[in-house]
Order: structure tokens, then sequence, then C-alpha cells
């Protein structure tokens, strides 16, 4: 859990390095809090139904669109811990085939040496 909070105490930092397991420990923790609020959702609007002014639908979405900052800005450092920019992120979200190399520099194990984006982050993080 420190993982997700350390990635919304860095809300809007796109520089430095985030190594692997921050990365994937923060999407699981997103997937399983997308789920509960679904469940949650799914619970009022079928099993007890409140009333027709209640709908907690659109919370899902506000959670995500909470979270694209975190999400993306993490991303960008993951980016930089394999060596790459950030930029790539961008350009791989626009184009739609090359999303696929984009998971696979995520997957990539991070340079192991200081790259022109700091030190190893895994001298650094949490463990």
């Amino acid at each position: 859990m420190n993982w997700y909070f350390k990635a919304f105490k860095n809300y809007f930092n796109f520089k430095g390095r985030a190594r692997r397991k921050e990365f994937w420990m923060f999407i699981l923790f997103q997937i399983i809090l997308v789920i509960l609020i679904s469940f949650i959702i799914f619970f009022f609007k079928y099993i007890y139904p409140l009333d027709e002014k209640y709908n907690l639908s659109p919370l899902i979405g506000l959670f995500l669109l909470i979270s694209t900052f975190p999400i993306f800005s993490v991303a960008v450092r993951r980016f930089h811990d394999t060596g790459r920019s950030g930029l790539w992120l961008i350009a791989l979200f626009f184009i739609p085939i090359a999303n696929i190399f984009a998971l696979i520099y995520l997957l990539e194990k991070g340079s192991i040496i200081a790259n022109k984006y700091g030190e190893n982050s895994k001298n650094n993080s949490l463990n």
C-alpha cells in the first residue's frame, strides 16, 4: 500500500526514476480499488437500491480522473528507469499498435547504473 501512496505523493513529479515494483504495485492497487468501487456501485444499484436521485455510477469515473496524473507520472518515471524519455509514453499512447511496445518497456528491467534521469531507484526505494 505504501507504493500506492508514494505515487500520489509524487502526483506531478515527472523527474527521477521508478522501479518495476513501484509501478506494478501501484497498478495492482489501482485495479483492486476499481474492482472494489465497482462492487460497491453494483451493491447499491441492484442489491440494495437507493433512491433514484442517488446515482453512484460517476464514482468510478471520478476515481479514474483523480488517479490519472499519478498513473501517468509513475509511468514516465518508469520509462526513465529504463533510460527512455517520458515523451515515449505520449507517442506510444497515440499510436494504437505501439501500445505493445509501451508494455514491453514497462516490463523491462531498469538500468543498474545511474542514467541521465538519476541514480538507480532500487537503492532509494521502499523495501
